[in-house]
């Protein structure tokens, strides 16, 4: 079980997306919408980012799937499932070592509409 960094409290400056911040209300939306399965899947990791910066779910290769969330002190970590034993070698040995969330603070349910607030989509 692979345990990963992808969140933490505070704010900062983005040069895409302008700013950035999390607080205890967006991690127990994290949390919360995580639990009750709001993305209707598990969220996935993938090494990098898609060039077109498009979340293409059916393209992107899940490296590992999120079991759950979990906050220690100010930090959120996905725990996940490695898809390939060289994978989790690989994050153990620190060949990768930074997580970047990608997530909607206003995802909205495709069916009703619903807004429910922060989504994680994948890390």
């Amino acid at each position: 079980m692979l345990k990963i960094p992808f969140f933490r409290k505070g704010k900062w400056s983005h040069p895409k997306y302008g700013t950035i911040s999390g607080d205890q209300g967006k991690f127990e939306a994290f949390v919360k919408n995580f639990k009750d399965n709001v993305l209707g899947r598990p969220p996935f990791i993938r090494i990098g980012h898609s060039k077109d910066s498009a979340q293409n779910f059916g393209d992107s290769e899940a490296k590992a799937w999120v079991n759950d969330i979990v906050q220690e002190g100010n930090v959120l970590y996905a725990l996940a499932e490695a898809t390939d034993p060289k994978i989790e070698e690989d994050i153990r040995n620190k060949k990768y070592r930074f997580a970047s969330a990608e997530y909607s603070d206003n995802y909205f349910d495709k069916e009703s509409g619903k807004d429910f607030g922060t989504v994680l989509s994948a890390i």
